[in-house]
């Protein structure tokens, strides 16, 4: 089932530049609704608040306090979040981290460094 334009999606990167491209990418598809969040421990804090106006996560796997992965397990804890797509982004040099991500449920991936079609068509298999 796609993503409903109405839905938010938040973006989760250390680097706020990575942030800015998938926004500007995901804005040429339709969506206009982003929360942002430089690591797991914030976005955590924006999911508990927010997460029934989520529809998809956008996750770094490499960040500070908290990696994309670990936020994936808490988020897994919590059924209040079971609506909520999640998408990992790794670099090319972490295709393991990317075996891991799906072994471990995650909806989909893409991998650094990304073309926009590559984004399009991971969220569009959702």
């Amino acid at each position: 089932m796609p993503i409903p334009l109405d839905k938010a999606i938040l973006l989760v990167d250390d680097m706020p530049t990575i942030r800015k491209v998938l926004q500007s990418i995901l804005r040429q598809m339709g969506f206009t609704i982003f929360l942002e969040g430089k690591d797991g421990v914030e976005a955590m804090e924006l999911l508990q608040i927010r997460y029934k106006s989520i529809g998809l996560v956008i996750v770094d796997w490499n960040m500070p306090n908290m990696s994309g992965i670990e936020m994936w397990r808490e988020m897994k804890k919590d059924e209040k979040f079971n609506h909520i797509k999640f998408i990992m982004v790794s670099s090319e040099n972490d295709k393991n981290h990317i075996v891991t991500a799906l072994k471990e449920g995650v909806h989909n991936y893409i991998l650094k460094p990304f073309e926009p079609r590559t984004v399009k068509k991971r969220i569009e298999s959702l």
